[in-house]
């Protein structure tokens, strides 16, 4: 039971960091990247890990990122 709670709050919170992610104005990367920063120092150490290890395999996958700005 306690495990299924973890993982559901998981879950919440990689489809909240995964929205802000894709929803990321263009060219505002110092912006995301402080969001990202705040979550993860913010997050429990097991779940900072998951949400680092989600972002990383994503952006590795090919998986759309804001654009850079010029």
């Amino acid at each position: 039971m306690v495990t299924e709670a973890v993982s559901a709050a998981q879950e919440a919170k990689l489809a909240a960091v995964q929205d802000i992610v894709q929803h990321a104005r263009d060219g505002d990367m110092a912006a995301l990247a402080d969001t990202l920063v705040a979550i993860l120092a913010g997050s429990a150490p097991d779940d900072a890990d998951m949400l680092r290890d989600a972002l990383l395999r994503e952006s590795s996958e090919g998986t759309p990122r804001p654009k850079a700005s010029p």
